[in-house]
């Protein structure tokens, strides 16, 4: 009997033994499902940022290729413009040549 009430102190002291090990473990797995929880959250966050600067970077991207239409056009209006501007000097300078040709023949 005595041997009984001994084996059975013994499997007390060895259940609270392990009762304590699985409060302590299920107390660090609650503590890891909140770190991860609060690091996926931070995650998401970042994830979340992300994509915000990702949109206006494009939106900025397409800003920029649209001024880069209305600028190429118009660079092409002022060669054609530039052009049309060469053409009239050119026609000046040759009038004038012609004038002073026949200036100096007259004289």
């Amino acid at each position: 009997m005595k041997g009984l009430v001994k084996f059975a102190k013994g499997l007390t002291v060895e259940l609270e033994d392990y009762k304590r090990k699985v409060i302590m473990a299920e107390q660090i797995i609650q503590d890891l499902k909140k770190a991860g929880s609060d690091d996926m959250g931070s995650l998401i966050d970042m994830l979340n940022n992300f994509r915000l600067k990702e949109a206006n970077v494009r939106e900025e991207i397409e800003k920029l290729s649209q001024l880069s239409v209305i600028k190429d056009d118009e660079i092409v209006n002022l060669d054609i413009e530039l052009k049309s501007l060469t053409d009239f000097l050119n026609q000046v300078a040759f009038t004038q040549n012609q004038k002073i040709d026949m200036y100096r023949q007259e004289i």
